[in-house]
């Protein structure tokens, strides 16, 4: 964050690990940027061994879009950094950058690449770019790498309590309004109404975290009925990137509301 701070070009690109450019990267990144709607462009990867064996790419992470529009990526969206290229106009909120806090992690504030695309969403329009611009290298060290989840994950995911989590993540949507709140009082025209229309979009998913949270952790069962009747009344699980989506509808019918506190507590965690 402070290395990008103190760059003084009208876009910035983080080459922070040990990957390899194609040499059109910057140019194909730079682009879209004919369009002054878009703040962020990033793009796909060939994922490499550190003999430079292909083992994947990173389109299982593409949108379904590659035009991504104001707000229609939804809350937890992200790009790898080393794939992303912004303006430098997204600089002037950094003083903001301390009061995130990442879904993910406990007592962290979102990473640089979460930050940025974070704002960008939210402020402008994103441009995913579909070529393997950039080989990731993975070599068994890496801070964070490449992985298909496992039979492991997926029980984590299905068969676990995650209460806890779902409690962080509320707290992680609200840290997002209100940094956007701040944001709607100190911006002009375009970004102040975008900015406005988002802090509404992430305390809504916060109060949906946090009825889930209860759903999971209270032992009566009219109490995780009440908690799920009103995600669903309030639109909770309507589909949709600002929901908690269909998939979640039915988690929470079964093992959800018919369990509940007496699922076994989540072990996997980023972070944790």
């Amino acid at each position: 964050m402070h290395a990008a701070n103190l760059c003084q070009s009208e876009f910035i690109a983080f080459c922070d690990q040990d990957d390899y450019w194609q040499q059109h990267k910057i140019e194909a990144s730079v682009k879209p940027f004919s369009d002054a709607e878009v703040l962020l462009t990033y793009h796909n990867a060939d994922v490499v061994t550190g003999d430079g064996k292909q083992v994947g790419t990173l389109a299982e992470r593409a949108p379904r879009q590659q035009v991504l529009p104001p707000l229609s990526s939804g809350p937890w969206l992200h790009a790898l950094g080393f794939t992303e290229l912004f303006r430098r106009s997204l600089l002037q909120w950094s003083d903001l950058w301390p009061q995130s806090l990442d879904q993910d992690r406990r007592g962290q504030p979102l990473a640089h690449d979460q930050w940025f695309f974070f704002l960008a969403s939210a402020l402008g329009t994103i441009v995913y770019i579909d070529e393997p611009l950039v080989a990731y290298v993975q070599h068994g060290a890496n801070t964070y790498g490449w992985g298909k989840p496992g039979f492991r994950e997926f029980v984590e995911k299905h068969l676990r309590n995650h209460s806890h989590r779902f409690s962080h993540v509320s707290k992680a949507a609200e840290s997002r309004a209100d940094i956007l709140e701040v944001l709607k009082s100190k911006a002009e025209g375009s970004p102040a109404e975008r900015a406005g229309l988002a802090t509404r979009y992430y305390r809504r998913l916060s109060q949906h975290y946090a009825l889930r949270a209860d759903l999971y952790k209270s032992a009566n069962f009219s109490e995780r009925i009440r908690a799920y009747r009103t995600i669903l009344s309030n639109g909770g699980y309507a589909g949709g990137p600002w929901t908690l989506g269909r998939r979640c509808l039915v988690t929470d019918i079964c093992p959800g509301i018919i369990l509940g506190h007496l699922m076994p507590p989540s072990t996997y965690w980023l972070g944790s």
